[in-house]
C-alpha cells in the first residue's frame, strides 16, 4: 500500500491537491492507495493499523492546506519523522522549491533523510540537486496538467460574440474600429 499525505486535495484550490489526484488515478490501476488530508490523527491511525502493508510514505510539501498556520506548516514534519521512527519508506514531494523562502528551505533539511525526493519538474530538480538533495535520492514525476505546447496553426477566422446587439451596446465603435 502507498499512503499519500497532503494537506490539499480536490476540490480545495491548490494545484498540489489536483496533483495528488491525478498521481492517486494513475497509481490506483496497480496498488492500493490511501490519500489522508491534513488530519496527523488519521495518518497516524492509518501507519499503525497498515504498518506491516505500508510499502511508502509520499509526503506533498507545501501547499494551501498546510499554510493556515504555524502548527499546519509542520504537519509534513512531524509525519515524516513518525514514518521513519517506524521504519517505512519514505519520500518527499517537494513543488516549486525554488520559489520557497530560504527560511522554508532551511526546515527542509530534515527530509534530506528520506529515501526519495520528487520534483515535478526538471527545472526544479536541477535547482533541488544544487542546492540540498543528493541527485541518487531524486526524482521527477511531472505534473499532469503541464500539457505540451502544441504547434501554432496560421488562424483560418475570427470568432467574435456580441451577445445581444442592441442600441447602447457599443457595437457602432467595434465596427467602426
Amino acid at each position: 500500500m502507498l499512503l499519500i499525505y497532503t494537506g490539499s486535495y480536490p476540490d480545495d484550490k491548490c494545484g498540489v491537491g489536483d496533483y495528488v489526484y491525478n498521481l492517486n488515478q494513475e497509481i490506483k490501476k496497480n496498488y492500493t492507495v490511501n490519500v489522508v488530508k491534513l488530519s496527523l490523527f488519521e495518518l497516524i491511525y492509518k501507519i499503525v493499523s497498515n504498518r506491516k502493508i505500508i510499502k511508502l510514505i509520499n509526503i506533498q510539501y507545501p501547499s494551501i492546506g498546510f499554510s493556515t498556520n504555524k502548527i499546519a506548516a509542520f504537519k509534513p514534519h512531524v509525519a515524516f519523522i513518525l514514518a521513519k521512527l517506524v521504519g517505512l519508506k519514505t519520500s518527499i514531494t517537494l513543488h516549486e522549491f525554488s520559489s520557497l523562502s530560504k527560511r522554508a528551505q532551511y526546515f527542509l533539511k530534515i527530509f534530506k533523510l528520506a529515501d526519495y525526493i520528487i520534483f515535478t519538474t526538471q527545472y526544479e530538480k536541477n535547482i533541488g540537486e544544487k542546492t540540498l538533495f543528493n541527485s541518487a535520492k531524486t526524482r521527477l514525476i511531472p505534473i499532469a496538467s503541464n500539457i505540451p505546447s502544441c504547434q501554432k496553426k496560421e488562424k483560418k477566422f475570427d470568432l467574435v460574440h456580441f451577445g445581444i446587439i442592441s442600441k447602447g451596446k457599443g457595437i457602432e465603435e467595434f465596427i467602426w474600429i
